[in-house]
């Protein structure tokens, strides 16, 4: 070895050794590495794949249509009066059910309520947040607002909620008459997309669809509407923004019903894994106090529309 201007020089035989301990090295490195990852306990699936906030949002355009059962249908239930709504604005609708993954992606690892019942109905990233209150469905929406740096839709003190801006551009639950509107699809029939109830299981997870054990499923599992959102026929049902009453009576269209100023329960929509075909009829109501949770309801997300023309004119998702 010499030195020459500042730099040292190795020799020949030097070179030789080092550069066989490189090759050595790169030769012995990566099969180092393999083995050391299969060592690795395997990830859990919903670590595998990247989890987004929230499910995609489609919109939907304004319309006229008739919320309700008519005296005819079969199982029709109280509550269930014909009238003719008006959804006077575009909105946008979440094309599934919020997921577990999602939710947990929002509010936290532990956010989901868990026991027993709620383990016996699945768990899984792609599965419904199920044992969520009606409640933690509004953080939900204002949390992911807060994230995507949009308005609040819903202003919280303690267990009062106050829907402050009905065309801000926050994340929120559907109107009881937009879940109605969004499950019909521009269609009447009794269940999503049909007037059978042997072809009901097609689009809802329904109980008595098979002979396996009941539980939820993948929220995409079943065929979508008419408007390409799952899970309205059934897998969980899904809390909606409207205090729970009768219909009011109303000589002309009623135009983007909210539902009463108070109430005791929130209603309930659609069919789940739980419930029987009668049950996951489009106009079937149901309700639950907005504390309680329940392992076959979740919900779904909204967003209003700035314009009330073209639904080109909605804000972005």
């Amino acid at each position: 070895m010499k030195r020459e201007r500042g730099a040292v020089l190795l020799g020949a035989r030097p070179v030789r050794w080092l550069g066989a301990g490189l090759l050595a090295a790169g030769l012995v490195l990566p099969w180092l590495i393999l083995a050391w990852r299969a060592a690795q306990p395997p990830l859990p699936e919903a670590a595998r794949e990247p989890i987004t906030l929230r499910p995609e949002m489609v919109v939907l355009p304004a319309g006229t249509f008739q919320m309700g059962s008519p005296p005819e249908e079969p199982n029709r239930r109280d509550g269930e009066r014909l009238h003719e709504v008006r959804i006077d604005r575009p909105f946008m609708v979440s094309r599934t059910e919020v997921t577990q993954g999602q939710f947990t992606a929002v509010m936290g690892q532990g956010a989901l309520f868990t026991s027993e019942s709620c383990s016996k109905a699945g768990v899984g990233a792609e599965l419904p947040a199920v044992c969520v209150s009606w409640h933690e469905a509004v953080d939900y929406c204002n949390r992911l607002s807060e994230l995507e740096g949009l308005t609040l839709a819903y202003e919280v003190r303690g267990d009062d909620v106050t829907w402050s801006d009905p065309e801000g551009d926050g994340y929120r639950l559907l109107t009881e008459a937009e879940w109605e509107y969004a499950a019909r699809a521009d269609i009447r029939t009794v269940w999503v997309g049909t007037d059978t109830e042997a072809e009901a299981c097609r689009y809802g997870n329904i109980s008595g669809c098979s002979d396996e054990s009941s539980g939820l499923e993948p929220v995409t599992a079943r065929e979508a509407n008419g408007w390409h959102l799952h899970g309205l026929g059934g897998n969980a049902a899904e809390w909606v923004w409207d205090w729970y009453d009768a219909y009011p009576d109303a000589p002309t269209p009623a135009k983007d019903p909210s539902g009463p100023p108070s109430g005791s329960d929130r209603v309930i929509r659609g069919g789940s894994w739980w419930y029987v075909p009668r049950y996951a009829r489009v106009a079937n109501r149901s309700r639950f106090a907005p504390g309680l949770r329940d392992d076959n309801v979740g919900f779904r997300l909204a967003r209003s529309c700035r314009s009330a023309v073209l639904p080109s004119d909605c804000l972005p998702p």
